[in-house]
């Protein structure tokens, strides 16, 4: 075993949680009676990250599906043919929360390098780098649909409204298409 095996049984650790990864086969999915369900089966598998995937959404027409990872990557994916269509690039840490827009123009991607990013979703393109959280931001999240009506006009229109958590304490509550925020903190 050289250093690139105890590395592979490092990652493979990390995602089993702590100790030795425990093969696949072992992993057992509880299904709640109410379910009405007997087993699940895959419908589509991609592979396309470097690392380890911890977060996903899929749009609000079902056109696409969202990836985050620890390769610093957020991926738009087509749900349908399971293409890869784009790979925004610009975290320099572990991606930890994805979010959509209501109006499906915008993702949100929130890092623990201390930024939420947010993007194109037609594109992939950045659309702007949200600064200010002290710490790792660890979730972001758009005014949702139902909510538009009562959300507060602080620094935008609702359907612009991004709000983000940090571990520096604060909520942050942006205009997802520039730099203006409000602070909790």
């Amino acid at each position: 075993r050289g250093p690139l095996g105890s590395a592979a049984q490092a990652v493979r650790s990390r995602e089993a949680g702590v100790g030795k990864a425990r093969p696949r086969s072992s992993i057992r999915v509880a299904l709640p009676a109410a379910l009405g369900a007997r087993s699940l089966r895959w419908l589509r598998a991609g592979l396309g990250h470097q690392n380890a995937v911890y977060c996903v959404v899929m749009d609000i027409l079902g056109e696409r599906i969202i990836t985050g990872s620890d390769d610093r990557n957020v991926k738009i994916w087509d749900a349908h043919s399971g293409y890869l269509l784009a790979s925004c690039r610009g975290h320099d840490g572990d991606i930890t929360m994805l979010a959509i827009n209501p109006t499906n123009e915008y993702i949100a991607s929130s890092s623990n390098d201390c930024t939420v990013r947010v993007w194109s979703l037609a594109t992939g393109l950045p659309v702007v780098a949200l600064l200010g959280h002290e710490a790792p931001a660890t979730a972001c999240e758009f005014v949702s649909r139902d909510a538009l009506a009562l959300a507060p006009q602080l620094c935008c229109p609702a359907e612009y409204l991004l709000m983000t958590t940090s571990d520096d304490g604060s909520c942050k509550l942006w205009d997802c298409r520039g730099e203006r925020s409000h602070s909790t903190r």
